[in-house]
């Protein structure tokens, strides 16, 4: 069964279809209500003949690099260069520790890893979080500063 739904928005009216059928629940958000209604029938049909849906998102059983690189080609490539240039060095960094992994056995525990890792080979320059932007703040990170390049504050 098929619902379209619309929404008003800032910049116009958006319409998201929604099927779901035989457990299966899927949407898409468009422009025009025609196209919402003929995605909407097309889905239906294809899931009522048993058809599986495949949507964009990548199979459990992709190589997380495998799915990077197709960012890094379809997405990162049309970036500014600067940004592009920070996601390649990112994208390698992550391919040396995730890219064995298929997309499906990524875990937290796994993630968790990888940060500690990370902080553990970058030392004190990196932090997870945010700092705060007060005066006593600046003070204590600058006396660290010092402290470790052996100069008395």
């Amino acid at each position: 069964m098929a619902i379209i739904e619309t929404r008003k928005r800032k910049h116009g009216t958006k319409y998201c279809a929604r099927v779901r059928i035989k457990g299966q629940s899927v949407s898409q958000t468009f422009w025009r209500k025609s196209d919402a209604q003929r995605w909407a029938e097309d889905t239906e049909a294809a899931l009522r003949s048993g058809i599986a849906y495949v949507e964009d998102a990548p199979p459990g059983d992709m190589l997380f690099k495998t799915a990077l690189e197709r960012y890094m080609d379809d997405v990162s490539a049309h970036k500014k260069p600067t940004t592009h240039v920070k996601e390649e060095s990112n994208a390698r960094r992550l391919i040396s520790f995730f890219g064995h992994m298929t997309l499906g056995r990524i875990l937290s525990a796994n993630v968790a890893q990888y940060r500690d890792q990370r902080a553990a080979t970058v030392g004190g320059g990196a932090q997870v979080g945010k700092r705060g932007h007060g005066a006593a703040d600046t003070s204590v990170c600058t006396k660290q500063r010092l402290e470790r390049a052996g100069v008395s504050p």
